[in-house]
């Protein structure tokens, strides 16, 4: 059957295929790709990116209901994989751009800790570091092809993070399950090439359920509501308030004439 401990298949990789799909139906923003529509403010990406990593702690940990050895073993490989995927993606970025950014260490944490989920509690922590190695710079390169290849404005890098890393650590785990890579090993009669096999059915049923059913709510939605917001409202115009008119000056009053006296 499909191995899948902590969501890398049902969760990841499924919020990944319709975030895909949801951004090519939504369409781009106004000024994309550019710099109007570039990350803005680096300090409430770390702070999300915090949030989500410590979170990750409670899915990956408490997927086992218990507070057990394999929760423990869950956590330690969650947060070994994202932290050496983020080192890796700012590596990436380090030789390729000559810079790091924060939006790079929150993708690599991200990618990171979605690649493991599938794992977590089933490989050892040599292997988790492994799963790291590979998800950065399948995430990274995943990330240029879809934004300047596909030209998809997915602003969130949902597909190339989650979609992305939860194919890699479900695939990934079919190898580093096994016992000689430290893992808890296959079941009886099983293998590693049939565990592939079986991941990849597990990995297509979910990802065509995914797209199909995005599409039939989009498409839906779409039929009531308009998908795409207008120009003004995309800048903030139609959200401003309207700026005051200047008030005109009264008119200065007109002096009275008294009439000429008769003679």
């Amino acid at each position: 059957g499909v191995l899948e401990y902590a969501g890398g298949i049902a969760l990841h990789c499924c919020a990944g295929s319709s975030a895909l799909v949801a951004a090519r139906v939504i369409g781009r923003r106004t000024g994309w790709p550019g710099a109007a529509a570039a990350t803005h403010n680096p300090v409430m990406v770390l702070a999300g990116g915090a949030l989500l990593f410590i979170g990750n702690f409670a899915l990956t940990g408490g997927w086992t209901l218990a507070a057990t050895d394999d929760a423990s073993s869950a956590i330690i490989n969650a947060h070994v994989a994202a932290c050496v995927s983020g080192l890796v993606w700012l590596l990436i970025e380090k030789l390729r751009t000559r810079t790091v950014t924060a939006m790079g260490l929150v993708n690599g944490l991200v990618i990171g800790m979605a690649a493991i989920a599938p794992a977590s509690g089933l490989v050892s922590p040599g292997a988790a570091i492994l799963v790291g190695l590979i998800a950065a710079p399948a995430g990274y390169f995943g990330l240029r092809f879809v934004t300047e290849t596909l030209a998809i404005d997915d602003s969130n890098h949902a597909f190339a993070l989650h979609g992305i890393g939860g194919l890699v650590g479900a695939l990934l785990v079919a190898i580093f399950i096994s016992e000689s890579f430290g893992g808890v090993g296959y079941g009886e009669g099983g293998g590693m090439i049939g565990q592939l096999v079986a991941q990849m059915i597990g990995l297509a049923g979910v990802a065509m359920w995914s797209i199909l059913a995005t599409l039939v709510i989009s498409y839906g939605v779409a039929m009531a509501i308009p998908m795409r917001i207008s120009v003004a409202e995309e800048a903030g115009e139609a959200l401003a308030p309207p700026a005051p008119q200047p008030v005109a000056d009264a008119a200065p009053p007109v002096p009275e004439h008294s009439a000429a006296p008769q003679g």
